[in-house]
């Protein structure tokens, strides 16, 4: 029997107007009434839909154009128009080819050009989705040889047109003209005017065009026409990109735009004329990830868990609970360390005193001091291992000799002498550092650590991101009959072991799908690498941070632009995530900015998902992760901090290193 993964679409360019319809979860109780809210279809204000990949963009572009409404209405025309208050024609723009508007010569030649056509693509499109409105409320020929009249005579044009699909061919010969002379372009190297030059000018069309035609149907009348356009950072050129801010700036009547992008595509507010588009006067940002996030957790887990249950509805598949996700064990991991004999921490401690001790004797007696009351739990063996690290580290480092390190050993055991009865402080210490440890016992010891599992937790590492927890359950589910086990139904039970590799690929697939290019991406990349390199150290060492090592802040410096730079590259990528905060210097009373590593990247490198705290980065360490005139600094200020985290604590060279597990990269 053919296995069924519900999940295996999980890009919105992928699905069917069906399937786009059928599938819309909304992010509340109440039926989209969120995102409507936030949109507000029934005001003219212009809106760019900003937001990082999968976050839901498309998606919800495309739910509201009329292909979709009309079918959410099953063909009832009125209903749709006294409903909504609106007409939504939806297109996205890598349809346009856009590169191909741009060769040897100037872009003054070639902006009247590619405006002229943009402006028969968008209006074939609205045309198109007027004509299956007059098609359906069945308006007479007669009324509609007089709406395209009234066109062409606006537009003085010649077409011979007396239907909205006669106009329609008419719009589609000018458009193939423009095509057929770009393909001549590339062999002759020069433009038969006579061929492009444009019968109206630029606005005249995506403006006029929907004012007549609803002005001449009672029906129409006072309906907006919202033209949706898709993947606005897919337009290559910066003044294609000026060329539409100038239709936002100019628009007229009741026409207005919807721009959706990712947020590093949003790249100017330029227009043809002296004045930019401002926002709260021309136009609305709306930051889609940031809406989700202010939304809280409690309502992304609702929504995942309503998108889970959807799609296996729509499979034919019932009666599925989340917990068919199995769930981390950690008494598991804690087996497998007792049965391998002498564990890595105890070795690396013997490493470390050997530094002070010459006497491999003494060191052991030492060991086997430390061991007392803990070696049937290796958890409380880190536990004893760390307030022994935090005590040597206190010492002078210059100082310290082999009866500083006998009298720490006496009064730990002190302390630890009955571990069913620890103290506040230390009780404490458990609990804050408890993960810390078994991740650093899993990875020490070469087992793989299965923490990130179960729904819960895979909701937690979506980090808000609609197509990354639906990559996730794809991917694991793949992986899960890829092992041959049958389809999905009430009695399974996905091991974490399948779980562990559907997370993995879907951070690879996160980090690979980084959009931007060239240096830009190759130094944005080396940052990511320093930066986890970073925070690797701060949780794998024998003294981790107070601060989980998954978010920082650093002050923000006007002087500093090379840096600022990446890090809003980050930033736009989805890699970052800006804590909102009010964080300001104590002393100067400067900004400092704060960010969390997006946690799907963190699952990559046994790194933290929840802030306890934040990481302060210092400037000279901020420039050599982030900086690529000073990343050369990075490795002798990388092994400075390790050496302050771990035994023996004292800075010797700047070449000495510490015995710890390596550190990941991207793409390892």
């Amino acid at each position: 029997m053919r296995t069924i993964n519900p999940f295996s679409i999980v890009k919105a360019t992928e699905y069917t107007d069906e399937d786009i319809l059928n599938s819309w979860v909304s992010y509340t109780k109440q039926e989209d009434s969120t995102i409507s809210s936030i949109l507000r279809p029934e005001e003219l204000m212009p809106k760019y839909i900003l937001g990082s990949k999968g976050c839901g963009k498309t998606h919800i572009l495309r739910y509201y154009s009329f292909d979709l409404r009309v079918k959410h209405y099953k063909d009832n025309i009125q209903e749709l128009l006294n409903t909504d208050g609106y007409i939504g024609v939806y297109s996205r723009l890598d349809g346009l080819s856009a590169s191909r508007f741009k060769n040897n010569t100037s872009d003054d030649t070639w902006i009247p050009i590619y405006d002229y056509y943009f402006e028969l693509y968008q209006t074939i499109l609205m045309l198109k989705v007027y004509n299956q409105i007059l098609l359906k409320i069945e308006l007479p020929l007669i009324e509609q040889s007089k709406i395209v009249s009234g066109i062409t005579e606006y537009l003085e044009l010649d077409t011979g047109a007396t239907t909205l699909q006669d106009l329609i061919a008419f719009f589609n010969r000018q458009r193939i003209s423009i095509d057929r002379e770009l393909i001549d372009y590339t062999y002759k190297k020069q433009l038969n005017w006579d061929n492009i030059k444009p019968l109206f000018k630029y606005g005249e069309a995506i403006f006029e065009i929907p004012k007549i035609i609803c002005d001449s149907v009672k029906l129409l009348r006072n309906i907006k026409t919202i033209y949706i356009l898709d993947e606005y950072e897919k337009l290559p050129y910066e003044w294609q990109k000026v060329s539409l801010n100038t239709l936002v700036y100019e628009k007229k009547g009741f026409v207005t735009f919807w721009i959706g992008a990712r947020r590093y595509g949003y790249t100017t507010k330029s227009t043809k004329t002296a004045e930019p588009i401002r926002e709260g006067h021309e136009f609305q940002p709306i930051f889609l990830d940031d809406l989700m996030r202010n939304e809280g957790i409690r309502s992304f887990k609702q929504f995942a868990l309503n998108l889970f249950k959807k799609r296996l509805e729509l499979c034919g598949i019932k009666n599925i609970e989340p917990d068919l996700f199995e769930t981390f064990d950690e008494e598991r991991l804690l087996e497998k360390l007792r049965s391998k004999g002498e564990l890595r921490h105890w070795l690396s401690l013997k490493t470390s005193l050997k530094s002070i001790i010459k006497s491999d004797e003494i060191i052991e007696q030492l060991v086997d001091q430390l061991k007392q009351n803990v070696m049937s739990d290796p958890l409380m063996q880190k536990i004893k291992l760390f307030v022994f690290y935090q005590k040597w580290s206190k010492l002078n480092s210059h100082q310290i000799d082999q009866e500083d390190i006998m009298q720490i050993v006496v009064d730990v055991n002190k302390i630890f002498v009955d571990v069913n009865n620890l103290g506040g402080t230390i009780n404490e210490k458990y609990k804050k550092f408890k993960t810390d440890f078994l991740a650093q016992l899993a990875v020490e010891n070469g087992i793989k650590y299965y923490q990130y599992s179960g729904m819960d937790e895979i909701i937690n590492i979506s980090d808000f991101n609609p197509r990354v927890f639906l990559t996730i359950i794809k991917l694991i589910i793949d992986e899960y009959y890829f092992k041959g086990n049958p389809t999905i139904n009430k009695d399974s039970i996905i091991p974490v072991s399948a779980q562990y590799v559907g997370i993995n690929e879907t951070a690879k697939w996160f980090m690979n799908d980084i959009e931007i290019d060239g240096e830009r991406r190759d130094i944005l990349i080396g940052a990511i690498n320093n930066l986890i390199e970073y925070m690797y150290v701060n949780r794998f060492c024998d003294k981790p941070t107070e601060t989980s090592p998954c978010s920082f802040y650093y002050k923000a410096q006007l002087d500093n632009i090379a840096c600022e730079a990446v890090v809003n590259d980050a930033k736009n990528e989805s890699i970052l995530i800006e804590v909102n905060n009010k964080r300001k210097d104590k002393t100067l009373g400067t900004p400092q900015r704060s960010f969390q590593l997006n946690k799907i990247i963190a699952t990559l490198y046994n790194l933290p998902t929840a802030r306890r705290g934040v990481l302060s980065i210092g400037v000279d360490m901020m420039n050599a992760i982030f900086n690529k005139e000073q990343m050369r600094n990075f490795s002798k200020l990388l092994i400075r901090k390790k050496n302050q985290l771990n035994a023996p604590f004292g800075v010797k060279t700047d070449n000495e290193n510490v015995n710890l597990p390596k550190q990941p990269t991207l793409f390892d």
